[in-house]
Parts: C-alpha cells; structure tokens; sequence
C-alpha cells in the first residue's frame, strides 16, 4: 500500500500515516502538519523511525484511514 507520512509541527516526536497525499484527514490535534516521504507498505516489513510496525498502520489505516504514532 502506498502511504504518506506527515511529523507534526506542534511534537515532532508524532508521525502521521496515510493514503491521502495531502493529508487532508490529519487530526487537528496535533496540526501543523507536515509532509516527510512516500513509503510503500507491505505487512511484515519494518518502518524505521516508527514505534510500531506496518502491521499496525495498515489496520490502522484500514480501520481510521490514518495511523499517528511516535517516532523513535
């Protein structure tokens, strides 16, 4: 699944995972918003940088359509 990844301005510790590329169904909670990269992601498959696995974003997504986490 190809995914964009956003890091809040308000705690860049916070990492945001979607499908929409202009992050357009980001929480305000933690806007600013802004965009890092591009990933495609398979389940089973690392995401470096992030406190949890792409097993969890993708039913993250699946379930909310964005996934936000921390960074490690």
């Amino acid at each position: 699944m190809q995914v964009f990844v956003f890091r809040s301005r308000r705690d860049t510790s916070v990492l945001e995972f979607t499908t929409r590329r202009g992050g357009g169904n980001l929480p305000a909670e933690f806007a600013i918003w802004e965009p890092v990269e591009r990933l495609s992601l398979l389940p089973g498959i690392p995401v470096a940088g992030a406190a949890v696995g792409s097993e969890t974003i993708l039913a993250d997504i699946q379930r909310d359509g964005f996934c936000v986490t921390r960074s490690i």
